[in-house]
Order: C-alpha cells, then structure tokens, then sequence
C-alpha cells in the first residue's frame, strides 16, 4: 500500500522576528494532529511534510502521484483560493473536509 502523505504549510516566508523554531512548532503541530490516526491505523504509513510558502502549488504537485487529495478547510467558510485552485487543476479526487 502507498503511503499517506500529508502536507502542512509552514507560512509564506519568513517575517521578522521568525525563528527556527517556528517551522518545528509547525512540525510538532502536524504530529499532533495525527498522533490518533496513527494509533487507530497503525499498519498505515504516513510521510510528514512540512513546507515553505503558499500550499497551493505542494499540494498540486502531490496530487500528481496521489488517487484523492484530501483538504481541509475552516468550519462556517467556503472554500478559498487555494482549495478552489486544487478542485480545478489536480489530475485526481478532491475531498475537502471542514474541521475547527
């Protein structure tokens, strides 16, 4: 079975007063977020990315070697931009999922 790929955006670039710290904070969080899948799933491999900028153009290139691309979005808002881009141009399923 091919891995479970997630991809968590680490911001636009970096800002004053930004740290190293910030992108393992970020990494952290991602970890946090699928420490219950794990252990629900545990036979499941998952490969954690963490990357610079706008999310966009990673998940589209991910979508490339991907069978459903799932996203989320914040509860109570309709899709933005990046979302509505990835439900017009990904070459494979998209999901988008509500949460917050």
């Amino acid at each position: 079975m091919d891995p479970v790929r997630t991809v968590r955006p680490r911001g636009p670039g970096p800002r004053p007063g930004d740290t190293a710290e910030r992108g393992d904070g970020e990494g952290r969080a991602l970890a946090g977020t699928l420490r219950p899948w794990r252990r629900r799933f545990p036979g499941t491999t998952v490969r954690e990315h963490v990357v610079q900028g706008h999310p966009g153009p990673h998940l589209l290139r991910a979508s490339a070697r991907a069978g459903l691309l799932v996203v989320g979005r914040e509860t109570g808002t309709g899709p933005g931009r990046a979302v509505r881009s990835l439900i017009r141009h990904a070459p494979c399923a998209v999901a988008v999922v509500p949460h917050g």
